[in-house]
């Protein structure tokens, strides 16, 4: 689904994955600072944890899948 998409590899080991999901993290960032007017981080935070799965500090592929789709 990500490939389709998203045109985003879903290989975690995929080079170019990173700089794609690093840029969706930041569109999902800016899609969240939109829908709470521009402020709260504490909201973020906790969508971000929320999502983080495996409590790794970081999202994966199929993390950041799950954020966008229930986004």
């Amino acid at each position: 689904m990500m490939e389709s998409a998203w045109q985003c590899p879903e290989d975690d080991d995929d080079k170019n994955a990173e700089q794609t999901l690093n840029h969706l993290l930041s569109e999902v960032k800016k899609r969240l600072m939109t829908a709470t007017r521009g402020g709260e981080e504490a909201l973020i935070k906790k969508v971000y944890n929320d999502f983080d799965l495996n409590e790794s500090g970081s999202l994966t592929m199929d993390e950041v899948t799950t954020m966008i789709a229930k986004l």
